[in-house]
């Protein structure tokens, strides 16, 4: 049986170590084409569970680019140490990582009363949610599965799982520390907001780019790569918080996040600079419960931020965390170093520019 191979990645690759420099559209464009070059492997994957497996193909969009799936083998080829049976054997970790990320964003739409994720219906208002649950389960699990076809040895396979139950128990932290808060009516704090991102948006990042380290040389990960990886994923949730605050403010609706009560990176910096009886009628107007919830409420919401100059110092926020990462680059392995900076194009092209209003 050939060894599975992904002309797209491959593309990028050899893009890159000939000094190319791909856009934020190549990036993605790859990224789409690595995705499909990849369900041969889901397909194997998921003929483990027959039907059962259905429910969980209409959820895999959910996942959105799918640059979990892509970094550990992107890792490999970049290292140029591994033949193609280690490219190979990382895609199988990669899938493992974004089968776990598309199990947690469907319980997460659950938690959040979200009616839709990416223009799409969420899984739980046309599937229900008992259905919803198990094939969050499902994904979750069989992600696990994935890696233990990856290529790696008993030890290395032990280090992998370690590393990813970690970073699942650092994220579904997360979730508890958010839910604690807004059951206390709370505003978050930058602080908080850092905590908890590097947690739910950031741990398997960090576990992604692990992984690919791991089917470079075998040996343990790095902290310093976990930590890179944390670090990419506040970057990445400071600019969705960001879009989707701003995603139809010219014509005067909001994103979801106020809609469900998020408390976002937005919420933290304007709460930070609003005196108290703002921030308690923000906090009011934002965790209503959202059947009881009104567009005025929203509309509020959006004033309070924009008063707190919300907007501006959120994109302060990002400028610190890039350049924290970008300080750690030269403690990275080289391919490790490579594959965030792609990631950053397409964080960098997806950045609002300033001024940013929100009413």
């Amino acid at each position: 049986m050939p060894i599975w191979s992904s002309g797209a990645l491959h593309e990028l690759g050899r893009g890159i170590r000939s000094g190319g420099r791909p856009s934020s559209n190549d990036v993605r464009q790859i990224a789409r084409h690595y995705w499909r070059d990849c369900q041969p492997l889901l397909d194997e994957l998921f003929d483990e569970v027959g039907d059962a497996a259905e429910p969980l193909r209409d959820a895999l969009p959910a996942g959105g680019g799918h640059l979990r799936a892509m970094l550990p083998p992107l890792i490999a080829l970049l290292d140029g140490t591994g033949d193609e049976g280690a490219v190979a054997a990382a895609a199988w970790a990669g899938l493992g990582c974004e089968l776990v990320h598309v199990g947690t964003l469907v319980h997460d739409d659950i938690l959040d009363e979200a009616p839709s994720r990416r223009r799409t219906d969420a899984l739980w208002s046309t599937a229900g949610v008992g259905m919803t649950v198990a094939v969050g389960d499902l994904a979750i699990a069989l992600g696990q599965h994935a890696l233990s076809r990856s290529g790696l040895d008993s030890a290395g396979r032990g280090t992998l799982h370690a590393a990813l139950a970690a970073a699942v128990a650092h994220l579904q932290a997360g979730q508890v520390e958010e839910i604690q808060l807004r059951a206390g009516n709370q505003l978050p704090t930058r602080e908080w907001c850092h905590r908890t991102t590097r947690a739910k948006t950031g741990a398997l990042l960090g576990c992604a780019l692990g992984a690919g380290v791991m089917h470079c040389d075998g040996g343990s990960i790095p902290a310093t790569v976990m930590e890179a990886g944390e670090e990419l994923g506040v970057c990445f949730q400071i600019v969705d918080d960001l879009r989707d605050a701003m995603s139809d403010a010219a014509s005067g609706a909001h994103g979801e996040d106020l809609w469900e009560g998020k408390p976002s990176w937005l919420v933290a910096c304007a709460a930070e600079s609003l005196p108290r009886d703002r921030c308690d009628s923000l906090a009011t107007a934002l965790y209503r419960r959202r059947d009881a919830k009104t567009s005025d409420d929203v509309a509020h919401a959006a004033r309070l931020l924009d008063d707190g100059r919300a907007g501006e110092q959120t994109l302060d926020e990002l400028s610190a965390s890039r350049h924290r990462l970008l300080a750690g680059v030269d403690h990275l392995p080289a391919a490790v170093a490579s594959a965030i900076a792609l990631v950053l194009t397409t964080i960098d092209a997806r950045t609002p520019s300033p001024p940013i209003h929100l009413s």
